[in-house]
């Protein structure tokens, strides 16, 4: 039976009303007020450097992908497909929000948590280099932290907050052990899983050999493994879900 042409508009307002309603709920990224985004001219060979101070952002030398990195929270395995050239070629970034901004890359006391100022850098790279991808969960290899079997040898903190994160050295006092947890992460080939239900403010200084083979065996410090061992916890192989970043395209952008 062919239906009414006014209860065909009704429907069809009715969906376009309650697509209005889903956008609206998305929130919209903050982004920059000015961005300048140039090849680096020694690219190859320019060292890189990345700064975010006040309401500014500049980076130099950047390779696209450990940018991606570093604003998405992502280790180099959590980053699939994609060019080439994002790993080789380096720019140069220059970016500008508002005068009353006052931005940070990471949020110590919450480190999986986006701030603005890496969102606005999320939105310069998804408009500069048309970036687009979608989010997958792999079951891949990785390490279970878990309490050792004869409990934890860590305090908990006293007054005042220190982080020093060095080549072989974490050493955090007065935040949440979730923070720990994501900086000895940083450190590993594989995600973390944290199954220590831990979640108090410690004091806590893990020291590891992190030399080459050959300066390693002049070194008195453990391995990685060893030292996380010493703190009362211990790293585990296993295979778990871990989410990851699929390039769809990226496009070199336009010199400005």
């Amino acid at each position: 039976m062919r239906r009414n042409q006014p209860a065909m508009m009704l429907e069809v307002l009715s969906i376009l009303s309650l697509f209005a309603q889903l956008l609206a709920q998305t929130p919209l990224k903050p982004s920059f007020q000015v961005v300048s985004v140039k090849p680096n001219a020694h690219s190859g060979f320019s060292p890189t450097t990345l700064g975010m101070k006040g309401n500014r952002f500049s980076a130099t030398g950047m390779p696209l992908r450990p940018l991606i990195m570093q604003v998405y929270s992502l280790r180099d395995f959590q980053i699939v497909g994609g060019p080439d050239w994002v790993n080789t070629d380096q720019w140069d970034f220059e970016a500008v929000a508002d005068d009353s901004a006052v931005l940070s890359l990471a949020d110590a006391e919450h480190p999986e948590r986006p701030t603005p100022g890496s969102l606005m850098v999320q939105s310069l790279i998804e408009s500069r280099f048309q970036f687009k991808f979608h989010r997958e969960r792999r079951e891949l290899p990785v390490y279970e932290l878990v309490v050792g079997k004869n409990g934890p040898k860590i305090k908990l903190s006293g007054n005042g907050l220190t982080r020093r994160v060095g080549r072989g050295e974490i050493e955090v006092r007065g935040y949440p052990f979730a923070y720990f947890a994501y900086l000895l992460a940083r450190q590993l080939d594989h995600a973390l899983i944290d199954k220590t239900n831990l979640t108090k403010p410690y004091y806590i200084k893990l020291e590891w050999n992190a030399e080459l083979r050959a300066e390693a065996e002049r070194s008195d410090r453990p391995s990685l493994f060893s030292a996380v061992e010493q703190l009362g916890l211990k790293l585990e192989p296993a295979k778990g879900p871990v989410e990851v970043l699929v390039i769809d395209s990226v496009q070199k952008p336009l010199e400005n």
